[in-house]
């Protein structure tokens, strides 16, 4: 807030940028809704639709290893395993600390016989 009076003039000027804290709270908010909702179409098997809206929020938050987890999910809940595995792969190098993602990984390679991917 800058105020400054002279000559009967006021000139008031605000700064109403958004706290990064509270841009931060909102978009996990946003993202842990949108999560909820995705899984009650995965539990309903809409795979198809809950990938579509789990690649949308990939593109928005590329960095969270729980996304591409659960498209992963939906892909092997949907018996397309390589797409599966591939997204598998990717939660696991997001987050190397993604135990469920590093099971299934695993677990995909060796059903289809498939050598892990350098560093996994």
């Amino acid at each position: 807030l800058n105020l400054r009076i002279s000559n009967n003039n006021l000139l008031l000027v605000v700064n109403l940028s958004l706290r990064q804290d509270i841009k931060l709270m909102k978009n996990t908010d946003f993202l842990i809704a949108e999560l909820f909702d995705i899984q009650r179409q995965i539990r309903t098997k809409d795979y198809t639709n809950a990938i579509a809206r789990l690649i949308d929020l990939e593109k928005k938050f590329p960095n969270f290893s729980v996304i591409h987890e659960l498209i992963a999910s939906a892909y092997y809940l949907d018996q397309k395993f390589k797409k599966a595995l591939s997204f598998y792969r990717k939660a696991f190098s997001v987050n190397p600390d993604n135990r469920d993602a590093y099971i299934m990984k695993n677990y995909l390679e060796r059903k289809f016989n498939l050598t892990p991917e350098k560093g996994t």
